[in-house]
């Protein structure tokens, strides 16, 4: 009996000690600034310069969308410095090519999720990503525009994983689920 009683006192400890954990991840997300979810009808705008750009921080990636931001523009605008920003790392392994002044890019938040044991595994799953716990996972669905004619985005949205570096973020990785 008194072996009973110390395994349920045991079992209540763990039960406490793991709603204490999921309470700090959920403390955590909510101390992130997340971006909210967009319809898709509310699209964002990637331009040749800040002006005509929608988002407000374009190379400082104070935050997870500001991370991914800075390296849509680095793709936009061909730019090196953006993409070393953006991705928070030192060197790029590949060249830029020559900037499109016709090419812009159109885009929508379409989700976001941060990293926990109880969905790491189905982000492995997307080819090549590696997802670490606390990462924040943000879905994007983007869409290309030459010459200000702007196509439809064509299959499932592409995943952001996200990752804090000291006091900015980095954009760890992304790629698109197949479809």
């Amino acid at each position: 009996m008194r072996a009973c009683v110390i395994s349920m006192m045991a079992a209540m400890a763990l039960t406490l000690a793991l709603g204490a954990l999921g309470s700090a991840q959920a403390d955590d997300a909510a101390q992130i600034d997340l971006p909210p979810i967009d319809g898709p009808d509310q699209w964002h705008l990637m331009t040749h310069d800040d002006a005509t750009s929608t988002s407000q921080c374009i190379g400082d990636p104070k935050t997870p969308l500001c991370a991914i931001e800075t390296v849509l523009a680095c793709f936009v605008r061909e730019e090196r410095q953006l993409y070393l920003s953006g991705m928070g790392v030192e060197t790029v392994r590949f060249n830029f090519s020559k900037a499109r002044p016709e090419y812009t890019q159109r885009y929508w938040v379409a989700g976001v999720e941060m990293v926990s044991e109880k969905n790491k595994a189905t982000y492995k799953k997307v080819r090549y990503l590696k997802p670490q716990l606390d990462d924040i996972a943000i879905k994007i669905h983007d869409a290309p525009c030459y010459d200000q004619k702007c196509y439809k985005p064509v299959g499932p949205p592409t995943i952001y994983l996200v990752r804090q570096n000291g006091d900015r973020w980095k954009t760890d990785d992304w790629a698109t689920p197949r479809w």
